[in-house]
């Protein structure tokens, strides 16, 4: 039996896995193997006649093996895209949060969340912790001389979202008078119709080119003048196309343009927009002058019929102008008076 003042010896034996680090008894730092220590303890000169004596030891450390995953692209499972050896204590308790932080998630996945308590024992557990790939919002649209813009892509959940990773098509439908179909996300233009969808918002625009051709004017038949200067146009852009004022042919006026002289084609009028004329890039297009015999003069005599007997009045006399030929077909209406009518000008 030790008395107060007393200098002692204790050896303690610790279970296997046990015994780094202990805690300091004051000034004196235990000192020993890794389950074995000794040291010495002096005890108080107040002490009574049961010493307690203060130690605490805390469970040595075991490895263990995390996998970090990243989930296929179709879903089917999961990649080991890096393999790390963490420590914990013996026979404790592993959760989430003692590894997440071991690995930095990857751009475009999200931890699978994972509840297990995973028991370290004395080492060699392996946990899998794995990363699901995200779903972003991917759209299409059209513009200029584009229709009926579309995207193709497996992965998807229904609403515009398309998993990350996965490979998505584009297409769209050219309209009549444009070329060079492209695709661009944002100013971006798209190398090829396929895409891989990355971690982020994607909005593609279709879009194309306006076709481009030439006018030229033919005169078909003038007796005088200039046929006008030929143009280029650019299909959409609005461009009017020539009047027929520089030429002339004898007892004939200018009616307007036709694509084909013997007036079978498109129609056009002097100065109407001439942008569409073509929907094929660098196509040459003539325009024929069509012409018209000019109106001559004749005379229409309107009579009223008399009330007394059924002869007629000579009412009033019209010079008016119809084409050289042709049938005139007077129609009736009202000169004001209810009770007469007459012809007008066809």
């Amino acid at each position: 039996m030790a008395d107060a003042g007393d200098t002692i010896q204790m050896t303690i034996v610790l279970n296997n896995g046990y015994g780094s680090p202990v805690a300091s008894l004051g000034s004196i730092v235990p000192t020993g193997t890794a389950n074995t220590y000794t040291f010495t303890y002096t005890i108080p000169e107040n002490a009574s006649t049961a010493v307690k004596v203060p130690l605490s030891v805390e469970a040595g450390t075991v490895n263990y093996t995390v996998h970090y995953r990243t989930e296929k692209v179709d879903g089917s499972g999961y990649d080991t895209v890096e393999t790390k050896t963490l420590t914990a204590r013996v026979n404790s308790k592993i959760q989430q949060s003692d590894y997440s932080g071991a690995y930095t998630t990857p751009s475009g996945f999200t931890m699978v969340t994972d509840d297990t308590q995973y028991e370290a024992g004395n080492g060699g557990t392996e946990i899998n912790c794995d990363y699901e790939r995200n779903y972003y919002a991917v759209s299409i649209s059209d513009s200029v001389g584009t229709e009926n813009a579309a995207l193709i892509g497996a992965y998807n959940d229904g609403s515009g979202n398309y998993k990350f990773g996965s490979t998505v098509t584009v297409s769209a439908d050219l309209k009549p008078g444009y070329k060079n179909l492209k695709f661009y996300n944002a100013s971006e233009l798209l190398a090829s119709t396929s895409f891989t969808v990355p971690a982020g918002t994607v909005a593609i625009t279709a879009n194309s080119t306006p076709i481009q051709f030439t006018v030229s004017y033919n005169m078909n038949g003038a007796t005088s003048g200039t046929a006008p200067s030929g143009q280029n146009f650019t299909y959409d852009a609005a461009q009017a196309v020539a009047s027929g004022t520089t030429m002339t042919k004898d007892n004939f006026e200018f009616s307007h343009w036709n694509t084909a002289s013997d007036n079978s084609g498109t129609s056009i009028n002097a100065g109407d927009d001439g942008s569409n004329l073509s929907t094929t890039d660098g196509e040459s297009v003539i325009l024929y002058a069509i012409w018209e015999r000019q109106k001559v003069n004749y005379t229409a005599n309107y009579y009223y019929q008399n009330v007394a007997d059924d002869d007629y009045t000579l009412h009033e006399t019209k010079t008016l102008k119809a084409k050289p030929d042709s049938t005139i077909s007077l129609s009736t209406e009202t000169d004001g008076n209810a009770a007469y009518k007459y012809a007008s000008d066809p």
